[in-house]
């Protein structure tokens, strides 16, 4: 079963049921714990269901906590001009430029906005990009950290490695 006919079924039986246990579904659905968190966590960063410890339950069941939309409208002014404030103590690209061209690691780990195979790490934000092109060359081994639901790769994965990447949970197609 691919992971969104998962989800559609995760999100009615949570709807029809009142609430879902992450070891129960994994029971279920013959998966991992892991597997049926990321479904979960998908499902709840799309609004569908609400997190909760063990499990979820749908959208709207907590009435003592507003949802994402009125959090963001309610005190607006006060939260930029906090993260205005917060962003202030934070050193400059410039710096870290400085410090990654002076170190050297053995492994790097590091997240992106995006992946293109022609492009390879991509984002939005220029000097986030120079400091990730200089922290990447600084080190001995770069290791991409995502959390995707599906992979698309050439047929130069190793069978072993796409095994080991669909028991995680994420669908492999090899072109």
């Amino acid at each position: 079963m691919y992971a969104p006919e998962r989800r559609h079924e995760i999100l009615g039986l949570a709807r029809a049921a009142g609430s879902v246990d992450v070891l129960s579904l994994a029971d279920r659905f013959q998966v991992t714990a892991e597997t049926v968190r990321r479904d979960l966590t998908a499902l709840d960063r799309s609004g569908l269901l609400r997190r909760v410890h063990g499990g979820a339950i749908p959208a709207g069941r907590l009435d003592f906590e507003p949802d994402l939309t009125e959090r963001e409208a309610t005190a607006a002014g006060e939260k930029h001009r906090i993260a205005t404030a917060a962003l202030a103590e934070l050193p400059d690209d410039a710096w870290a430029l400085r410090a990654y061209a002076e170190n050297r690691a053995d492994v790097l780990f590091l997240a992106t906005s995006g992946f293109t195979a022609k492009g390879g790490l991509t984002t939005p934000d220029l000097g986030e990009a120079a400091v990730k092109r200089v922290a990447m060359a600084a080190a001995r081994r770069v290791v991409l950290l995502a959390d995707i639901d599906l992979l698309i790769t050439d047929a130069g994965l190793a069978p072993a490695d796409k095994a080991s990447i669909e028991a995680a949970g994420t669908e492999v197609v090899l072109v």
